[in-house]
């Protein structure tokens, strides 16, 4: 279905209530309004037997709420769960930016979450186009018919606005749960790990304003795997670097630069400090695949940016390389509720991944990952991007670099190349970031380019 033939299925599907057209407000003035809703598509894994397609239903729900799978369990008697991005592709040829939140969409069995029967105006994203659906709630009610009316949903969990709070929700989330071995399971893995020698190194360089590339080439040659890491990185074809790159000096002279490698090798240290026994070689791989996809996302967009606004480049590199280390953390610490967080985040594609974590745990990854860092007395602009990276609204000092990592998230999940961010928030995050859309779409095509074979430089 293109996106002309959506607005018009749209607006048959609504031909006998009366409804207009509004226009899309962007994306950020929308993050808060219950009167905005979307749609989710959920099947029940119960009803698989393996000679047919299964056909999802529909979910709608308000933009603001997360959908409660065991609520959607109770109110059809089944084992439901999100439909993955390829699931959805292979069942329909959308063509659309998203599912549409129209009842019965498709002929779809339609289950309505109860509160959206109480707002005066209901606002249906219709799945592409620049417009929403506006209806009274007469209207809207005429529309849904013999939909499927529960709770289904809840608001999305609040979260402290206050680092200084964090080691307080970590031991508060802590007491949520009833098994022992869960608790005791964080506390053991979260008993702060000693800074790595490498990363402790790498500090120490990085305070004195005489270092020079000897010293640096040193500290990355003495961790064999990191120097393989700095030099297949510098290899890839994102660099374009000319020549063979056949040495650390090599890698950090002529390709990365002296502050690019010693962010990359602060950033690869401190991942290696967890120790991780529940976590695959494959998983730790993608893991580490995407955390560079990420920052070298930022770095690229950031090249955009005005100069007085501009984040240092090694900085920024090295706050994208961090961003994800929360979920390494939660992975390792709590692999059964990951499995649920992961279960919930494909219920509910309309929310970023902290709101359902803390829907789950009660704690996010990045507060986790913050926390940590903040003990092992990482400078504060790491502390604080890492902590807000997935926060628009948040205006501290470092706000470009959480909002570059939050646009990079968004970007490379619209190109396939990391998991569904939530709204997609990269428009308007690059206008406040003053970066050209063109410019950033070139960069993020040499990214996209340069994706496969830099798997096999850095895997």
């Amino acid at each position: 279905m293109t996106n002309s033939n959506a607005m018009a299925a749209a607006l048959n599907a609504a031909n006998d209530v009366s409804c207009k057209l509004k226009a899309r407000p962007n994306q950020l003035s929308m993050v808060n309004n219950r009167s905005l809703v979307k749609a989710v598509l959920l099947i029940d894994d119960r009803k698989k037997d393996g000679s047919s397609a299964q056909t999802p239903i529909q979910a709608l729900v308000p933009a603001t709420h997360l959908i409660e799978l065991e609520l959607v369990n109770q109110a059809l008697g089944g084992d439901f769960r999100g439909l993955s991005d390829a699931e959805a592709m292979d069942m329909f040829e959308l063509g659309l930016d998203d599912i549409p939140a129209l009842p019965n969409w498709n002929g779809l069995e339609c289950l309505i979450h109860d509160s959206l029967l109480n707002q005066h105006t209901i606002l249906l994203d219709a799945g592409a186009s620049e417009d929403l659906i506006e209806l009274d709630q007469n209207s809207f009610t005429t529309l849904v018919g013999a939909c499927c009316i529960q709770e289904i949903a809840h608001p999305v969990p609040p979260r402290s606005s206050s680092p200084e709070n964090d080691e307080k929700a970590i031991l508060d989330s802590v007491q949520r749960f009833t098994e022992r071995r869960i608790r005791q399971r964080l506390d053991e893995t979260l008993e702060l790990p000693p800074l790595p020698r490498t990363a402790a190194r790498v500090l120490k360089l990085r305070s004195q304003e005489d270092a020079d590339v000897d010293e640096l080439v040193s500290i990355v040659e003495s961790d064999p795997s990191l120097a393989a890491q700095v030099v297949g990185w510098a290899s890839s074809p994102y660099y374009r670097a000319p020549g063979e790159v056949r040495s650390v000096h090599d890698a950090i002279v002529r390709v990365l630069g002296f502050d690019m490698v010693l962010n990359l090798a602060l950033g690869l240290s401190l991942g290696k400090s967890i120790t991780l026994t529940k976590i695959s070689i494959s998983e730790l791989n993608t893991f580490w695949r995407n955390s560079v996809l990420l920052a070298s996302t930022c770095e690229s967009l950031a090249l955009g940016m005005p100069k007085e606004r501009r984040p240092h480049r090694g900085a920024v590199y090295l706050a994208g390389l961090l961003a994800n280390l929360g979920h390494l953390i939660l992975a390792e610490v709590f692999p059964l509720y990951f499995q649920q967080i992961q279960r919930h985040a494909a219920a509910n594609r309309h929310l970023s991944s902290p709101v359902i974590e803390r829907h789950v745990l009660g704690i996010d990854n990045n507060q986790i990952a913050s926390w940590l860092l903040e003990n092992w007395e990482m400078p504060k602009e790491f502390v604080e991007s890492v902590r807000h990276a997935n926060e628009w609204s948040y205006n501290g000092d470092h706000n470009a670099s959480c909002k570059l990592i939050l646009c990079a998230r968004h970007i490379l999940a619209r190109e396939k190349l990391a998991a569904h961010a939530g709204p997609n928030f990269a428009g308007d995050m690059l206008d406040l970031l003053n970066v050209d859309e063109q410019f950033a779409e070139r960069q993020i095509q040499q990214i996209v380019e340069a994706s496969q074979e830099f798997d096999q430089k850095i895997g």
